[in-house]
């Protein structure tokens, strides 16, 4: 089931996002080679792990991680930003059925830089599209916060962190709010979907509703709108666990750090 929610998933982000562009990483390759920095994979045999090191002239630069095998090591060449240079993604998977990664983005023109750490575990990142037509490529990465919530993994809810680059501080930021005109899109069809009833023919109906209406609802949230989520939640969730589940969605995402990290602008502002 999970393998046909990932295939259609990516069916509908091609059909959304005919711009995209693909973060593609090859866990097959043991090194890569790019303007003067070598990305390879090494083993460590006191410790039983495989890491990713950056080094230039010899000299380590940066470590990408540890995991029990190299092909849980990821990496590729991402056009994200304005300019003649790529820069580097880098995913180290934790390994398990169904958990989980911490991914990188980084710069190596004019210097190494690092423009993107999630520091922690995600599910690793989706393909980007450029939302503002300004050159620079936005992209989401799926979170673990709600895995296993209240259900097996196949119907577990999912959070979806869209990230911007900010020149400013020259880092891919968290910026849902920004990117709400993409994500409504996929909303929208969750919403299409809830109406015209799909998920009563769902092996469990009732977890593939909450599912569904938990999808659109974290959504909201992740954006900073939510009034539209508690209020879509209320007409869409009648089950009598309503008031539990509410409780507990906001007691999830109050101890995430990307959630904290996209509740800032929306203070500034005076927004929900």
């Amino acid at each position: 089931m999970m393998r046909c929610r990932k295939l259609l998933t990516s069916v509908v982000a091609a059909a959304l996002f005919s711009s995209a562009e693909p973060i593609d990483l090859d866990y097959k390759a043991d090194k890569l080679d790019y303007l003067g920095y070598t990305f390879q994979k090494t083993y460590d045999a006191k410790t039983s792990e495989w890491t990713l090191e950056a080094r230039k002239d010899g000299t380590l630069v940066y470590t990408f991680g540890q995991a029990l095998e190299p092909a849980h090591l990821s990496f590729g060449l991402v056009k994200l930003l304005r300019g003649d240079s790529k820069q580097v993604a880098v995913e180290v998977y934790s390994g398990g059925a169904h958990c989980c990664a911490n991914d990188w983005i980084v710069s190596v023109d004019p210097e190494f830089r690092v423009l993107m750490d999630t520091e922690g575990d995600v599910h690793g990142m989706n393909d980007a599209v450029d939302v503002d037509g300004d050159g620079n490529y936005e992209f989401s990465i799926n979170t673990i916060t709600f895995d296993y919530y209240r259900t097996p993994y196949a119907w577990s809810p999912h959070g979806s962190v869209w990230f911007m680059y900010e020149p400013q501080s020259g880092k891919f930021v968290p910026a849902n709010d920004r990117c709400f005109d993409e994500i409504k899109k996929q909303v929208d069809l969750i919403v299409a979907d809830l109406r015209a009833g799909s998920w009563k023919s769902d092996l469990d109906p009732d977890h593939e509703l909450r599912r569904e209406v938990l999808d659109v609802v974290i959504d909201y949230l992740y954006a900073g709108h939510d009034r539209e989520a508690w209020a879509f939640f209320d007409v869409a969730y009648p089950a009598e666990d309503r008031d539990d589940v509410k409780k507990e969605v906001m007691e999830y995402v109050s101890h995430e750090p990307f959630y904290e990290a996209l509740q800032k602008p929306f203070g500034q502002r005076g927004e929900r």
